[in-house]
């Protein structure tokens, strides 16, 4: 029996695909079953309370999201809204940290994970908050003849850093995407030099359901496009547009639901390679796949090579109005990769630039094009765009599989009671989020990203209505017109919402 080991911080929802004679163990996977119990989260909350002048400015909100956390992340809330809770508490667990958490993804205290150095001394300080976890298994993996590391993903490097510096002189085996991609510079890393590269590609992994919600039927997942789906039985995740154009082979594979990068719409689709379709050649195709049983989601890259403001707002039109697909799942921001060296991106003439010399596990690289939005107007249009789409459906909370395929409760009719929305967390502090020692109690969505500052009169009432009451049993005590402007702006910052 060999032992195949999947390090922190990867996706929590997905586990390797059983393989005869190989035991699987995934101690990212028992870190959130530890530490996001009511109880740990409790905690946490209490030392990072204690510990705010040792945090960044941003330290009353983190505050805020794991307290939110344990309100919205109790027994009986359903895998998404567990999932948005995950994503609220990550951060504020993990601030006085060396290795800062998000639900999918990391940064570094000090440095980048493009810099092995960096992610070096991140793993030396041994303060990640999933060090216990990472700790008893690499006391595992010393009793093992034959160990396996798991690398798919940069987040992972500081926790195979440590594992395999914890295996002293060791001989073990890396296997995973991100291990293929990067074997030149990785086998160049001294902790790294009793690691064999095992080459070829692995079979998808599993979406097997974050701990406590699992996935009812197996499915697999398809991380980025160019892996092979031979073997999967069902499956879901990203698709390139170049199989859009045989829908009836991609559905025939097993697909279940297909996630399409795009980058702008119009009489065209722009995918987020560079590569053109005719709207209407779009519509017809995903029709196809829908006839099928596929759930097709578009996945909107933000800042691709001379796609501006002006494009994207025709976008956004377009997806309000008559959207090809059966919503927006997620955004990401553009980055051209280091390994693409082509000067062109579709149409348009790409200026390349080179990674910083030191950066030497280098994932991106700078570019330039006309028409490019600049970095503070990619992170406004996100945001701006992010809202638009929010009021048609949810987004997802993070880019973990399970986040994609699970769907959310029907929204309840529309009616003249109110009722505290559902994602939404009433939270008191001893503080305002600028620091102030001032109690105040804030409302914070963690669907929609909202907060807002509760005057203390506005409470009660509020907390009032987890169970459902007419306004002016409530609010009685207001003027009708005034009641009927502070209803509204409840329900326009997603604090309340409107039920039957």
């Amino acid at each position: 029996m060999s032992l195949l080991l999947v390090p922190p911080h990867g996706d929590f929802t997905l586990s390797p695909a059983p393989t005869p004679g190989v035991e699987v163990l995934d101690p990212g996977r028992d870190f959130i079953q530890r530490a996001l119990t009511p109880t740990a989260l409790a905690e946490a909350a209490s030392r990072l309370e204690r510990s705010l002048s040792q945090v960044s400015e941003h330290g009353p909100f983190r505050l805020l999201q794991v307290r939110a956390a344990i309100q919205l992340g109790a027994e009986g809330c359903g895998a998404a809204r567990w999932l948005r809770a995950v994503a609220a508490a990550l951060p504020g667990l993990s601030a006085l940290s060396s290795v800062r958490l998000a639900i999918d993804d990391i940064q570094l205290a000090n440095g980048t994970t493009e810099r092995s150095r960096d992610a070096l001394a991140a793993a030396e300080r041994m303060d990640a908050p999933y060090q216990p976890e990472l700790e008893a298994a690499a006391d595992r993996c010393r009793r093992e003849e034959t160990v396996r590391l798991r690398l798919e993903v940069d987040q992972q490097l500081p926790a195979i850093l440590f594992l395999a510096r914890a295996l002293d002189g060791k001989p073990f085996e890396l296997v995973g995407r991100f291990a293929r991609a990067h074997r030149e510079a990785l086998s160049r890393i001294p902790a790294l030099k009793t690691g064999r590269f095992v080459d070829g590609p692995q079979p998808l992994p599993l979406i097997v359901g974050a701990p406590g919600f699992p996935v009812e039927a197996p499915l697999h997942w398809r991380e980025v496009d160019a892996e092979e789906v031979s073997g999967a039985a069902a499956w879901a995740g990203r698709v390139s547009w170049a199989e859009l154009r045989a829908p009836e082979r991609l559905a025939n594979s097993g697909c279940r639901l297909a996630l399409l990068p795009f980058a702008a719409l119009g009489a065209d689709v722009l995918g987020a390679d560079g590569s053109s379709q005719p709207l209407a050649e779009v519509r017809q195709a995903i029709d196809t796949l829908r006839a099928r049983g596929v759930r097709v989601l578009g996945e909107w890259w933000i800042g691709a090579p001379g796609v501006g403001a002006e494009a994207l707002a025709r976008s956004a039109e377009q997806l309000e109005q008559a959207s090809p697909f059966d919503g927006v799942a997620s955004f990401r921001h553009f980055l051209w990769p280091a390994a693409r060296s082509t000067p062109r991106w579709g149409s348009v003439d790409v200026q390349l630039g080179e990674p910083d010399a030191d950066r030497d596990l280098a994932r991106t690289r700078p570019f330039s094009a006309p028409g490019t939005l600049s970095t503070p107007e990619r992170l406004a249009q996100i945001d701006q765009l992010m809202g638009r789409m929010m009021k048609r459906a949810p987004l997802v909370p993070g880019r973990v599989a399970q986040a994609y395929v699970v769907q959310d409760a029907a929204p309840a009719p529309r009616g003249n009671r109110l009722q505290l929305d559902p994602d939404c967390a009433v939270v008191p502090l001893p503080l305002t989020l600028e620091g102030e020692p001032t109690p105040t109690t804030y409302a914070l969505n963690l669907r929609t990203g909202t907060v807002a500052k509760l005057a203390p009169p506005l409470v009660a009432p509020v907390c009032a209505l987890r169970s459902a009451a007419l306004p002016g049993d409530v609010f009685g005590k207001l003027p009708e017109a005034h009641r009927a402007v502070l209803v509204k702006a409840l329900v326009d910052k997603s604090i309340l919402r409107e039920v039957t």
